[in-house]
Order: structure tokens, then C-alpha cells, then sequence
């Protein structure tokens, strides 16, 4: 893009200077023509073609190169009605007829350098000195018709190539602030990637808190109320050998709690860990110890299932048991269906119960979570009910492939 728009530039400065050399050939030319084929031209006329040739260079200077920095130049309408008025002059004595590609000149430069508005009025103003000029050298009307064609037509052109050029800079402009924009995009995209990095370093670690509490509180509890009633039960040992034994039996069960805690917090971060790296795995022994535990049956059917990244693996394992948990609480189900497959780059789920179903049912915390975070994910949700219909839960979510690895299209994350 960086190099279309160089190449553009360099287009635009060649046609500009194309237009300043065929104006500079055209202009001197035709005031070389008038000074040297001219009859008695007077000290006045002499100076005007010097005039003349002075501010053409200054023009094409001077002038030019605020032209090229964007100043409006329309003060510049001043100076091409104080030339056409000595073109008109030089006219007086011209045998050659030359000045009329002089007011050409002007013109071009009036549409070249002025709004549309003073140009229309400096060429206006030229055809009138042309009339003015006709009459007094005893020309034809056809004279002035034909030149004022001309007038008309080096307007016209004049006016087209300008609209070019200006569309060009404009394009140009918007190129450059689309870069900027793209770069500040770009900017935003890489902190934003930053700024999840970071997050997901402090839901790693706010977890691993929750998990560290549990032990203490849950454990750690567990062992301080053990090791008092051993410190109990060592006094009373062999005083009261009935109570010891109930004693004994006490801290069996604190002491199988405590590991039965332990297990649990342990079993947490397995589970997580599991289902980061691999989430049919996960769904797969998490459905078969359900149905070892709980008098209930799951089918389940995944097609296509490539890895996914650690957010989809997450939220799928969420929704999966949030489904399972209200289908059993609120549904009284005992039979599940669950699809999950890729197609088309999209990842759709349905999980089906036979529960008693709801036509108007509530959207409590649970779904109104699922909502948001499908959201999230630019994707689609919906759940569906009746009366002894049981209730499906369906969603698609767009996705892309990487090396691999199904990504979602949104990179927040939503879990």
C-alpha cells in the first residue's frame, strides 16, 4: 500500500509538470511571437511583456509551491485579471493573433490555481477583453466565436484534469489515514492480546488461591481438630478405654474427611488441566464416571473434533455440566443426548434431556451466563422447551483454523 501511494505521487507530479511545461511553451511562444513580429509597440506594451513574463515564473514558482501544500490560492484571481487586461494591450499592436493563446494560458491558470467560482469569473472577464479586442482590430464575430470554443475547451480540459488530481490527493489522504488507523488497530490488537495474557496469568492464579484455600481451610481444619482430640485422647487412654475408642473412631472420620477435601482440590486441578489440553477426553470420562455415580444414561456423538483452543475447551465443559446439573434439578431427566462437532467453520453443541420440560420457562444465573458469553463469542444460542419435552440447549460459534487448532473469532476471555 506504502509503495501504490509513492507511485501515485509521482504520477500526480508528472502531470502537473506536464501542465507547467505546456503552459510555459504556449506562454513564451506566443509573447516571444508578439515582441518580435509586433508593429510600434510603445514603451507601455514593452514593459507589460516583461510583466507578463515575471509573474508567469513567479506563478509557476513561487505560487506553485503553495499550491502543492494545499494553501487556497484564490487571491491569485487578482493577478490573471491584471494580465488578461495587458494581454488585452498587447493585442492592440499583435499582427500575429498570438495572444489569445496567452488568455489560453490564463485560463488554464485560472481553473489550475482558483476555486471554480473565480476561475468561471477570470475567464468570464477574458472573453469580454477578447470582444473588446475584436472590435477594435475591425475582426470578424466569427473570430470571437471561435476563440470563445476555444476559451470553452481548454476550461473543460483544464477543469477535468484538475477534478483528477484533486480526487487523487484525496484518495492519497485517505490512504494515510487509513494507514494511521491501521496502525493504531494494530496497536490496540497488540495490547489488547497483552492485556489477556495477563488476565488469563490472574484467573490462573486467583484459582490456584481458591484451590490453596480449600486445602487450608478444608484440610487444614480437618488436622487441627484431629490432632486436639489425639492430645484428648492421650489423657484419657488409659482411664477410660470406652472413650478412647470413640475417641479413635472420631478422628478415623475427621481424618477420612480431610482426605476426601484433599482429594476433591486435587481432583479440581486434574480436571482443569484435563480440560485445557483435551476436551473430548474430558467430557468423555466425566460422562462415563456420571453414569457409574448417578442412575442416569448419556449418549454422546463428536464429529470432526480437532483440538480446540483452552477458552471453547472451558466454556463447552462448563455448559456440558451446568446442562447435565439443570436437567437433573430442575428437569428430573435421567437420559441425555449430547452432539458436538465442527462444520463449515463453525462448532456447534446441543445437548437434549427428557425432563419434564417448560414452555415458559425462567432464564435463571446459568443460562443468562451461557447468553453472555456465547455473546462473547459472536455466536448463536438458543434453548428449547415444552411440556414433557424435556429442554436442549443449542449453540454455534464461529471459529476458525490455525495449525490444527479451532480458535474463536472473538480473543476475549469469556470463561
Amino acid at each position: 500500500m506504502r509503495n501504490k501511494g509513492i507511485n501515485d505521487k509521482k504520477n500526480n507530479l508528472k502531470m502537473e509538470f506536464f501542465i507547467n511545461l505546456f503552459q510555459a511553451v504556449f506562454f513564451f511562444f506566443s509573447i516571444i511571437s508578439i515582441a518580435v513580429y509586433s508593429e510600434n509597440l510603445d514603451n507601455m506594451a514593452i514593459t507589460f511583456i516583461i510583466v507578463l513574463s515575471i509573474t508567469f515564473i513567479l506563478k509557476h514558482t513561487v505560487v506553485y509551491k503553495f499550491y502543492v501544500k494545499g494553501y487556497k490560492l484564490n487571491w491569485v484571481f487578482l493577478i490573471l485579471l491584471f494580465e488578461s487586461y495587458m494581454v488585452y494591450y498587447l493585442s492592440l499592436f499583435d499582427v500575429t493573433n498570438f495572444n489569445y493563446y496567452i488568455y489560453d494560458v490564463l485560463i488554464s491558470e485560472a481553473v489550475f490555481f482558483t476555486s471554480i467560482f473565480f476561475s468561471i469569473f477570470v475567464s468570464s472577464s477574458i472573453y469580454i477583453w477578447t470582444i473588446l479586442s475584436a472590435k477594435v482590430n475591425g475582426l470578424p464575430s466569427s473570430h470571437i466565436a471561435r476563440n470563445g470554443l476555444s476559451f470553452l475547451f481548454v476550461f473543460t480540459f483544464m477543469l477535468l484534469i484538475k477534478v483528477v488530481l484533486e480526487k487523487s490527493k484525496t484518495l492519497k489522504k485517505t490512504k494515510e489515514v487509513m494507514d494511521k488507523q491501521n496502525k493504531m488497530l494494530e496497536k490496540a490488537n497488540y495490547d489488547i492480546q497483552k492485556s489477556t495474557l495477563v488476565l488469563k496469568d490472574m484467573i490462573i492464579l486467583k484459582e490456584r488461591n481458591r484451590i490453596a484455600k480449600e486445602i487450608h481451610d478444608g484440610v487444614g481444619h480437618s488436622l487441627t481438630i484431629a490432632i486436639i482430640q489425639l492430645e484428648a485422647l492421650k489423657r484419657i487412654l488409659r482411664k477410660d478405654t470406652d472413650l478412647s475408642y470413640e475417641k479413635i473412631l472420631i478422628i478415623e472420620d475427621i481424618i477420612r474427611e480431610g482426605m476426601r477435601k484433599l482429594r476433591k482440590s486435587v481432583r479440581m486441578l486434574k480436571i482443569n488441566e484435563m480440560v485445557e489440553d483435551n476436551l473430548q477426553i474430558a467430557l468423555t470420562k466425566n460422562i462415563i464416571e456420571m453414569q457409574k455415580t448417578m442412575d442416569i444414561k448419556i449418549d454422546y456423538n463428536f464429529s470432526n473434533l480437532k483440538p480446540f483452543s483452552k477458552n471453547l475447551n472451558r466454556f463447552f465443559y462448563n455448559v456440558f455440566q451446568e446442562g447435565i446439573t439443570n436437567g437433573l434439578k430442575h428437569g428430573k431427566a435421567n437420559e441425555f443426548s449430547l452432539n458436538l462437532g465442527v462444520a463449515d467453520n463453525y462448532i456447534s453443541f446441543s445437548l437434549k434431556d427428557n425432563g419434564v420440560g417448560k414452555a415458559d420457562f425462567i432464564e435463571g444465573f446459568g443460562l443468562n451466563s451461557m447468553k453472555e458469553k456465547v455473546s462473547l463469542f459472536r455466536g448463536k444460542i438458543n434453548f428449547i422447551s415444552g411440556k414433557n419435552e424435556g429442554f436442549t440447549i443449542s449453540i454455534l460459534i464461529p471459529v476458525y483454523e490455525k495449525e490444527g487448532v479451532f480458535y474463536e473469532e472473538n480473543k476475549i476471555d469469556a470463561c
